[in-house]
């Protein structure tokens, strides 16, 4: 009996592990792999995608092309995780952390090529958009969300990069973020409008769309309390250093 409980406990455990969804940013998930690129996906294969690599930050990858296959899932994964096919669509612009094929685990993968084998809230790559990156740069489950990033200049992320030997899992706080990685949400917003970092005494102005002047006020901490605006569609200024951020903010 006591083997058998032994056995269920362990199993549980081990299912447990596998099924949990624990969150980690791509600045967490590239410190374990060594190579790192910007690339774009340029063909879709049977089992995998290829894609031309633009630059290597991290590591040494050779080739102008290279091939991700699919993984191999696992328990309750789904077929997301770890399929290639769902880093994107062709022409997409991804920075991207590699896992080398040192041993296949499918008949279609192969050696010196690249699989993705992640689990399931882990964050292997982030997306381009306008020399900008998205997804969740930095912190995971266990940071709070004010010292998440989830949208960064690309140079800005470099410059941060490089200065940190080819890392960037301590990018937690205003001192370590760019002003380029200021986001604000939820939005749209009913009460507390979040911001990706907390500031300190600075200036803001909320307007119509029509140039209204609707509040003024400052800012110190990681929110903006609109609950006494009425419904509408505004433009949000803070005038951070060393130039002034524009949102366009939905009050529900």
């Amino acid at each position: 009996m006591k083997k058998l409980l032994a056995f269920l406990l362990l199993l549980s455990s081990a299912y447990g592990y596998s099924c949990s969804i624990v969150f980690s940013s791509f600045c967490e998930f590239s410190q374990n792999y060594g190579t790192v690129v910007r690339c774009v996906m340029i063909d879709s294969v049977q089992h995998g995608r290829r894609f031309q690599v633009l630059d290597v930050i991290k590591g040494t990858e050779s080739r102008d092309t290279i091939t991700i296959w699919n993984g191999t899932d696992f328990d309750c994964n789904g077929p997301v995780s770890q399929s290639a096919e769902y880093m994107g669509q062709i022409g997409d612009t991804l920075l991207a952390a590699l896992t080398p094929v040192d041993s296949v685990s499918q008949p279609w993968q192969v050696i010196g090529d690249y699989v993705r084998t992640y689990n399931f809230g882990f964050t292997p790559e982030l997306r381009f958009a306008n020399d900008t990156l998205y997804g969740r740069i930095s912190g995971g489950s266990f940071v709070p969300q004010e010292l998440q990033v989830w949208k960064m200049a690309y140079n800005s992320f470099m410059q941060y990069w490089n200065a940190h030997s080819q890392t960037c899992n301590t990018l937690t706080g205003v001192s370590d973020i760019s002003g380029d990685a200021l986001i604000v949400y939820p939005n749209p917003v009913a009460r507390q409008l979040n911001l990706s970092y907390p500031l300190q005494n600075t200036p803001f102005t909320l307007h119509s769309l029509t140039g209204s002047l609707i509040k003024t006020d400052f800012v110190s901490g990681s929110s903006i309390n609109l609950s006494d605006v009425p419904a509408g569609v505004y433009f949000l200024k803070l005038q951070t250093q060393p130039s002034a951020k524009y949102f366009r903010v939905v009050k529900q």
